[in-house]
């Protein structure tokens, strides 16, 4: 049996598949094509009991890697299931963990929108500068979707932020605000400090992604004078 057919089993009888499990062991570090074990599915679902029961029989488990090299906290946080997070971290889990793409639970996290689990991500000391491999950091992200209340959180961490990272196309999140009209995000950073100068690689501010209503009110805010647009 592959690890998804197990975890099938335990959705029909979960009874069934302790026993099994019991019987055979084994079957707990049994993947799926895509390389992803019992654990991995349970705690993308959000199966507690059957998490706390994989762990028991082997904690081991908890270095699993699918395909992606997501572990299972990596899918848990995916999944917005903040309960079995706590149970994986309370075994050994990393919450630095990342996939082949460099994405962490928290980048997850903040990505979907799941401001419970930034909130203990951030208690447990994740790193709010982490990057992936576009070198966004969870600020990007946040500033592209627009959850100016989970950005609040992260630039009022304890940790020093920094506001003015630059991604893979020299866009700060400022950029990205700027550029998806999310102007709550867009005030939210230049009041934390955000610059409105620095260029991307298309030799572009902030400013230049703005209406010309939204660059006189960010202008006014940071008592600059109106510059022409980058060319």
């Amino acid at each position: 049996m592959e690890a998804l057919e197990l975890y099938e089993l335990s959705q029909q009888d979960f009874h069934e598949l302790e026993i099994l499990l019991g019987e055979k062991p084994e079957y707990a570090k049994k993947k799926d094509s895509n390389e992803r074990s019992l654990l991995h599915w349970a705690s993308l679902a959000g199966r507690d009991q059957l998490v706390k029961l994989l762990l028991t029989m082997n904690p081991a488990l908890l270095s699993e890697r699918d395909d992606t090299n997501a572990s299972p906290l990596i899918l848990a946080a995916l999944g917005g299931r903040l309960d079995v997070m706590k149970i994986l971290v309370d075994n050994g889990a990393d919450i630095s963990d990342k996939n082949w793409n460099g994405h962490s639970s928290l980048q997850y996290a903040c990505s979907k929108g799941f401001k419970d689990i930034v909130e203990y991500l951030l208690d447990k000391g994740a790193d709010v500068n982490v990057r992936d491999d576009r070198n966004d950091t969870c600020l990007h992200r946040l500033a592209s979707t627009g959850r100016t209340d989970i950005m609040e959180m992260l630039i009022k961490s304890p940790q020093r932020i920094d506001l003015d990272g630059q991604n893979a196309e020299g866009d700060t999140p400022l950029h990205l605000a700027c550029q998806e009209k999310n102007l709550d995000c867009v005030a939210l950073l230049v009041e934390s400090g955000a610059s409105v100068h620095i260029l991307n690689k298309a030799k572009k501010s902030p400013l230049d992604y703005c209406s010309l209503q939204l660059r006189r009110e960010i202008l006014e805010k940071l008592n600059l004078a109106e510059t022409p647009a980058s060319s």
